[in-house]
């Protein structure tokens, strides 16, 4: 029977957002980051960034289900399935993506990341925003 082992070999956060006038081709950095539960709403916006990471990351992970992976005979080596989603100016999660070459497993990642916590949005001028990320998860089966 395989295994397979869930981990993070790398991950990115694509942290622009558009414009308040929604003109895509204008992108601003947020002036504050969106603040997770259990992240310090006082800190800084590198370290609200990386709080923000490892919370949602712990989501999702604690959503992918091992065996249901197992049970779509992946042969062994490396995956990436490319998750894209946005925090709307609620800190709810919207615009959910997955991609991977199994639909029925970019599914299931996409429930996992659609089951991240609402979060305090982040802000541009002190007005909350719409900021979109792109997130790879990589893992390995064996």
């Amino acid at each position: 029977m395989k295994k397979i082992y869930l981990f993070l070999l790398g991950l990115f956060i694509c942290t622009g957002t558009f414009a308040q006038d929604n003109i895509p081709e204008e992108i601003k950095v947020v002036d504050k980051s969106p603040v997770a539960r259990g992240c310090d709403p006082n800190a800084s916006n590198p370290e609200l960034k990386d709080c923000f990471t490892r919370v949602v990351t712990e989501q999702i992970l604690s959503k992918i289900n091992a065996s249901y992976l197992q049970k779509h005979n992946l042969a062994p080596g490396m995956y990436k399935v490319h998750t894209t989603f946005s925090i709307d100016e609620k800190g709810k999660v919207q615009d959910v993506n997955a991609n991977f070459e199994k639909t029925k497993i970019a599914k299931h990642f996409a429930k996992a990341v659609k089951s991240i916590a609402r979060v305090e949005p982040a802000y541009i001028d002190n007005k909350p925003v719409k900021i979109f990320y792109a997130i790879p998860i990589k893992f390995v089966v064996n």
